[in-house]
């Protein structure tokens, strides 16, 4: 059909404007409805043809004006994007280091961040988080972070949502991805591996939730790290693998005989993560976790620990040649629902500290 005629031709030459806008034809005449899918698509069609006047005429029935669209191609240009709603990076060449990060504090309206290009644009700002969000969602797609600095997640999300697709996180030094306060975010498709001696892969606390679908996240410190009130974690069809200690560490609040919620962080402890724990602990969230279909395999430490008065439950899992145990828990409490996989691991499926 047309539309897959029109993905060949951008997957052939990703900077070719008129594959965008004869999808967008493609849409209009099959009726479809504005999502995702069709924004991005009418996105990079403006940006690539913005004098256009056809091409801004059906953007615009996307919702998508065509003067809301900036095309970067050099890092010089990366200032320009606060200004704008949809921001499209050429890929193949680096776009690292950019003057200053992506600080979406006072917007209103969603931001969108596409890479395009025979591979994806890596960003790299000089100092801060890549990208820091509050207020109204962000959808980034096809985009690289690499070579981060410790001191900042890569991406932040406060109190409102970030969709993540198709990007990939290396030899970062610090977090990829933190979610707080009300912060949601949504990873699909992508990758989090070799970072640095401290750096997680993602970090939710403080009412924060984190949705990981086909994702991977390999030679990290820790996966992912849930505590500190965190509210919902949900990995599906995902691998966590080769971190240094556990892959999943998920705790609640409750102080349980011989262990308190405090004593997940760390000694000497992070101020950050002390404060996280005590408005966890003020506001009683204990937070749930659903992994499914997902491989923790080739930990240093335990698969996952479950800790502190959280639920997990775990569904197809396979649990495999940990260090330690495929799970440990300390007062949390962990639900075995179907087909779990448990092999090659140091010692039993579960062990209660």
């Amino acid at each position: 059909d047309l539309i897959t005629y029109c993905d060949l031709a951008i997957q052939t030459n990703p900077t070719f404007g008129k594959g965008y806008y004869r999808k967008l034809l493609a849409f209009v005449n099959m009726k479809k409805a504005i999502d995702v899918d069709s924004i991005l698509t009418a996105a990079v069609a403006a940006a690539l043809l913005p004098h256009d006047e056809a091409v801004s005429k059906v953007c615009a029935t996307f919702g998508v004006p065509s003067n809301s669209a900036i095309l970067i191609n050099s890092p010089t240009d990366m200032d320009k994007m606060n200004n704008y709603q949809y921001c499209v990076i050429v890929g193949g060449t680096a776009m690292a280091p950019y003057p200053t990060a992506l600080n979406l504090r006072d917007s209103n309206t969603t931001k969108y961040l596409i890479g395009i290009g025979a591979r994806n644009p890596v960003l790299t700002p000089h100092y801060g988080h890549a990208v820091y969000a509050t207020g109204a969602p962000v959808v980034i797609k096809n985009c690289d972070f690499e070579d981060f600095p410790r001191g900042s997640a890569v991406l932040c999300v406060v109190d409102t949502k970030i969709r993540v697709m198709n990007c990939n996180f290396s030899r970062c030094n610090d977090h990829g991805v933190l979610a707080c306060n009300k912060g949601v975010v949504e990873i699909s498709d992508s990758t989090l591996c070799d970072f640095g001696a401290k750096g997680c892969g993602i970090e939710v606390r403080e009412a924060g939730e984190a949705f990981l679908t086909n994702t991977i996240i390999r030679n990290t410190y820790q996966g992912v790290m849930a505590y500190g009130g965190y509210k919902t974690l949900t990995i599906h069809n995902s691998k966590i693998e080769n971190c240094q200690v556990e892959g999943l560490l998920i705790s609640g609040t409750q102080i349980t005989p011989g262990h308190a919620a405090s004593d997940i962080v760390e000694q000497p402890a992070c101020p950050v993560a002390v404060e996280a724990q005590r408005w966890g602990t003020q506001h009683g969230i204990n937070g749930i976790s659903r992994i499914t279909q997902t491989y923790i395999t080739n930990n240093s430490g335990a698969g996952a620990t479950v800790d502190c008065g959280t639920k997990a439950f775990f569904s197809h899992c396979v649990l495999s040649y940990n260090a330690s145990t495929g799970i440990a828990t300390q007062g949390g409490q962990v639900v075995f629902k179907h087909g779990i996989v448990v092999k090659g691991n140091a010692t039993l499926l579960m062990t209660h500290c």
